[in-house]
């Protein structure tokens, strides 16, 4: 879900898009970041739509990702990346019911 209202959103701006344009601002403000063009940046953007609009700009960054799936290849690729997979969905066993650990 986006956030709606956050400060500095422009016209039209979900709060998600507003967030990531953000984070492009200031990386590109850092000299760390002018330095290497995000080449020596490592950025977790686990879930498949993490980073949805920042990623093309993040692209020389090394990504910590579950899966290539959502990314085309221009931005990301077995020869930078890491892909993470994480197992989101339990399988239901017949007759046991999936508790919630505490």
């Amino acid at each position: 879900m986006a956030l709606m209202g956050v400060a500095g959103a422009a016209a039209g701006e979900t709060g998600c898009r507003t967030l990531q344009r953000r984070l492009l601002d200031y990386l590109a403000a850092r000299p760390e970041w002018r330095r290497s063009g995000g080449r020596d940046h490592v950025v977790l953007a686990h879930h498949p739509n993490g980073m949805l609009d920042a990623r093309y700009k993040l692209w020389p960054c090394v990504f910590v990702l579950c899966d290539f799936g959502r990314y085309p290849p221009s931005v990301v690729g077995l020869d930078k990346d890491v892909i993470a997979p994480y197992r989101h969905v339990v399988p239901n066993f017949a007759g046991q019911r999936l508790r919630r650990l505490r």
